[in-house]
């Protein structure tokens, strides 16, 4: 069964964020800004994200002009520069350190 969410008189994307909910304003935003995808109807509020995911959701929002490469240089043991991450994990790094707000330690 399909249904229709209205939020201020349009679709809602996500049948399973309602207007009510205490995250439902952030999904939103994400959403609209293009750094979640509206392609299906549910959004999974209760699913566990990656480091990966996270970082990438940051870089999205930070960044809107942001392009993936195949491959980065990255100072951590635990990653791989070939990864679909790493371009990602690059430029977070670049986006902090221009902040003066990045260790890796």
């Amino acid at each position: 069964m399909i249904g229709l969410f209205f939020w201020n008189g349009a679709v809602l994307a996500y049948e399973d964020v309602p207007q009510n909910s205490a995250y439902f304003y952030a999904v939103e935003f994400l959403r609209r800004a293009e750094v979640i995808s509206s392609k299906t109807t549910k959004f999974n509020p209760d699913l566990v994200i990656t480091r990966a995911e996270f970082i990438k959701y940051l870089v999205k929002i930070n960044n809107r002009e942001f392009k993936e490469k195949l491959t980065a240089k990255l100072p951590f043991e635990d990653t791989k520069n070939n990864a679909w991450y790493a371009s990602y994990f690059e430029e977070a790094i670049k986006i902090y350190e221009s902040e003066g707000e990045f260790s890796k330690e």
